[in-house]
């Protein structure tokens, strides 16, 4: 258990102007240095290029090409048995929608177009067009999901195993009552009539 409290999860505001949350979250993802304005000023002018282009409504197709970009499964790595497998999991939608935004900048930011505001517009037409490096990137991660199809059913670390364990081995018969040896290996007998013959069997002994 860490001794820290759990980390909070704080709800993103909606932009300034369109007043849309993934808007807010693309801007938090280009800002650098904290210089907000900045980023800003980028997001928006990608939005522009974008109704530009299109002609649609920008936020749209903002959407549209974060959609295209979200993933379904990625892979995991399990350590079972000194082995380390890839297991296929499936992406929950918070994590799937940062991991989309985050390919989106990132790979926006490695393209050769002049500006930022540019390369983020052309990056996410790419995107709705099913090109461009971020996609690849997800099609990439799907890919190797579904060729670890196999490793699905490994368990995670302290989970519940898939199968069900074995039942515990019975317990085995108790030993039966032996008499205990006498001085020459002569087993001692037990009973009524045993005292009448112990001197008898130490006359035929000597």
């Amino acid at each position: 258990m860490p001794r820290r409290a759990a980390a909070q999860l704080r709800p993103i505001e909606p932009d300034a102007i369109h007043r849309n949350r993934l808007v807010q979250q693309v801007i938090n993802k280009v800002m650098l240095d904290g210089k907000k304005s900045v980023a800003e000023k980028i997001v928006y002018d990608a939005l522009a290029i974008i109704a530009e282009r299109s002609g649609k409504n920008p936020v749209e197709q903002l959407e549209a090409g974060v959609k295209a970009l979200t993933p379904v499964l990625e892979v995991r790595s399990r350590r079972v048995g000194g082995a380390t497998y890839q297991v296929p999991v499936e992406v929950p939608g918070r994590r799937a929608r940062t991991l989309a935004v985050r390919w989106l900048v990132g790979y926006a930011r490695g393209r050769r177009e002049k500006t930022m505001a540019q390369r983020l517009a052309h990056e996410l037409l790419d995107a709705q067009q099913q090109q461009g490096a971020a996609y690849k990137r997800k099609d990439d991660i799907y890919r190797m999901a579904q060729a670890n199809k196999a490793f699905a059913h490994r368990p995670r670390p302290g989970g519940a195993p898939d199968r069900k364990a074995p039942p515990p081995p019975a317990p085995a018969p108790p030993a039966p009552d032996r008499a205990p040896p006498t001085r020459r290996g002569l087993p001692r007998r037990t009973g009524p009539g045993a005292a009448a013959e112990q001197p008898s069997l130490r006359a035929n002994l000597m």
